[in-house]
């Protein structure tokens, strides 16, 4: 059976160390913050629930690495761990 589905990304800094891994997603209220000061880069569509970034993969690329040091651009952080 198809099922329709949308090719996405999520937008996020990952690190690893050891047994633990960090994820810091990219922070909406710092994107719009970015929007409305006319200094996001990226193509986007404001839809009515969420903000759906429209670029390319190689535009995340250059945005995320660009952006890596922002500590306010990725402020979301999630944690796990692996158990032996």
């Amino acid at each position: 059976m198809y099922y329709p589905s949308i090719d996405a990304h999520a937008i996020a800094r990952i690190w690893l160390d050891k047994d633990e891994l960090t994820i810091r997603f990219l922070d909406e209220k710092w994107a719009w913050k970015q929007i409305h000061e006319s200094k996001f880069s990226l193509p986007y569509v404001d839809a009515p629930t969420a903000l759906v970034v429209t670029a390319s993969t190689e535009e995340l690329r250059k945005f995320v690495t660009a952006h890596a040091d922002d500590k306010d651009a990725f402020s979301d952080e999630y944690r796990l761990f692996r158990v032996k």
